[in-house]
């Protein structure tokens, strides 16, 4: 199956030259984009450190649908930081 990062189909979603380097970046996160979002390792949906309050927020619904489907099984959606218990993942 044919899987690409969900930050693609986000709204936010910025490429910029960086010390001769393209890097991808966002408004959640203009020092780069956490390796584990872009990943898919988490789904963000939710809160995320230092994201800036801003969250995925998809381009094209069609897009966004295969991205949703391609979660189940291989990505944990509910996954989510939990600022109480400093810098645990749950889910």
């Amino acid at each position: 199956m044919f899987t690409f990062s969900q930050c693609i189909n986000c709204k936010h979603l910025k490429l910029v030259k960086l010390n001769e380097d393209l890097k991808h970046v966002c408004d959640a996160f203009p020092n780069g984009i956490p390796d584990e979002i872009y990943d898919n390792e988490i789904f963000h949906e939710n809160a995320y450190p230092n994201d800036n309050g801003i969250r995925y927020n998809a381009i094209h619904g069609t897009v966004d649908a295969v991205i949703r489907e391609s979660f189940k099984g291989t990505m944990n959606i509910t996954k989510t930081y939990d600022k109480s218990t400093t810098g645990i993942f749950k889910g």
